[in-house]
């Protein structure tokens, strides 16, 4: 809070049946929930998240079809707020089942930064979502709401995660503001998913005045079998690259992605800017 530094491990906890206690100045029931927010000063916060990991927890159980223990919130919640900043976050090998909102949600808001200061091996992003089980959610899968200022770039890399049989979108994203928001995707399964596989959309006040804008390079992914769209691109595109061509020279896979056997396109643009698109099977 405030003006606090400091850095959090979060590993290999169950974490169930959690409540909404109705109360509007606490969490809603969710599993984790890490917000860096002013507290107990009239000046915007300037807090500091240094290199932390959440990983390897159970949040949610459906397994029992007639006992779930599900929360009532979104099974992890991490918030930057006012002039606050996230360095080096790590979300991995979480596996999230049934919750009643979200599985994963990173929010950003105000002048936020983001930023990489000293990585784990890999992390190329100053947020990683990695490797984590996200199957079920009433709300999304992976959801990222990020608006505000544009003063530093949001960068985040979503990879190796399986997103499935949620309730909306698998991979929700809401850029508002001037928001200059940078989403790598790497080698994601998003399958069965109710809503599209992956949703970028845009929120603002002035059309025409404000910056909101998405890039970032989406590789080795696979949407499918989900109701909606494999992609629904309804925002500003920067340098969007979705596929490259050639392959793996380790496996010999295509760099490009697949979308297919989804209920509506493939890939759907609603948006405008720059978008490169190649090698992709759709």
């Amino acid at each position: 809070q405030d003006n606090g530094s400091g850095a959090l491990g979060i590993y290999n906890n169950t974490i169930i049946s959690t409540i909404d206690d109705l109360d509007p100045s606490t969490p809603g029931g969710d599993g984790i929930h890490v917000a860096l927010v002013s507290a107990n000063s009239p000046a915007d916060a300037t807090a500091v998240l240094r290199a932390s990991t959440i990983a390897g927890n159970l949040i949610g159980d459906d397994s029992d079809p007639l006992l779930p223990l599900f929360n009532d919130g979104t099974g992890i919640v991490v918030r930057a707020t006012e002039e606050t900043t996230v360095q080096d976050l790590f979300i991995s090998n979480n596996t999230i089942t049934g919750n009643l909102a979200d599985g994963i949600l990173f929010s950003r808001t105000d002048d936020a930064v983001v930023a990489i200061v000293n990585p784990v091996p890999g992390q190329t992003r100053g947020v990683t979502i990695d490797g984590n089980i996200i199957t079920a959610q009433v709300g999304h899968g992976i959801a990222i709401a990020a608006s505000g200022g544009n003063a530093s770039q949001v960068g985040i890399e979503l990879r190796e995660n399986l997103i499935t049989l949620g309730l909306q979108n698998g991979i929700d994203l809401l850029a508002g503001g001037d928001v200059d928001l940078l989403v790598d995707l790497n080698l994601n399964l998003v399958d069965s998913n109710v809503g599209n596989g992956f949703q970028l959309r845009e929120q603002y006040n002035s059309f025409d005045t404000e910056a909101r804008q998405i890039g970032g390079t989406w590789s080795r992914n696979t949407f499918i079998n989900n109701a909606g769209s494999g992609a629904s691109v309804d925002l500003r595109m920067a340098g969007l690259v979705i596929g490259l061509d050639g392959v793996d020279p380790a496996t010999g896979a295509s760099l490009g992605n697949s979308f297919t056997d989804n209920g509506e396109d493939g890939i759907e643009f609603n948006g405008f800017g720059d978008v490169f698109v190649t090698n992709n099977t759709i």
